[in-house]
């Protein structure tokens, strides 16, 4: 019996790749956009209501806006490529990483659920994120890969092409 983890062809057999370039969805902006977007109505709620203004009001609108640009300019970075030859990903923090299918040893897709004993399995916000293990041979370190923040028709098509083996966390 084989110790190691079975591996197979990607993508999957008789699956046709066609080519699309996934952006961040409507779901990473709400959530990575929150915060900022909270702070600055804050600040300028209170910069319309108190007098006299402390000193700190304007340095915290200025950094709220400033964070707020910050995380639009990250959200833009965000893309995921399924390509003819292979799979890119590029993060928010990172350069884009790319796997050719043949060099492809394993996928996984691990879906985090919130269990509550008396209630239905509810996600949370990392609720999908893909792992891609290169072969040993190439020297790369795997792709993981949050298909929460893109729209769910990229998490259907990953599934589609790669018919990933499914791990839930938490049970």
């Amino acid at each position: 019996m084989p110790t190691e983890l079975f591996v197979r062809p990607y993508p999957a057999r008789g699956v046709e790749v066609v080519p699309v370039t996934f952006r961040a969805g409507p779901y990473a902006y709400a959530l990575l956009c929150l915060l900022p977007v909270s702070a600055i109505a804050w600040f300028v709620i209170v910069l319309r209501n108190i007098s006299p203004r402390p000193d700190w009001l304007w340095p915290g609108l200025i950094i709220s806006v400033a964070v707020f640009f910050t995380v639009l300019a990250l959200l833009r970075r965000l893309k995921l490529e399924i390509r003819m030859d292979g799979i890119s990903y590029t993060s928010l923090f990172r350069n884009a990483r790319f796997v050719g299918y043949p060099d492809i040893s394993s996928v996984v897709l691990v879906d985090y659920r919130q269990e509550d004993s008396h209630a239905t399995p509810q996600r949370s916000m990392l609720s999908w994120t893909a792992i891609i293990t290169p072969k040993v041979e190439t020297r790369k370190p795997p792709i993981k890969i949050s298909l929460t923040f893109f729209p769910y028709s990229a998490h259907r098509e990953f599934v589609r092409l790669f018919k990933p083996e499914v791990w839930e966390s938490g049970t």
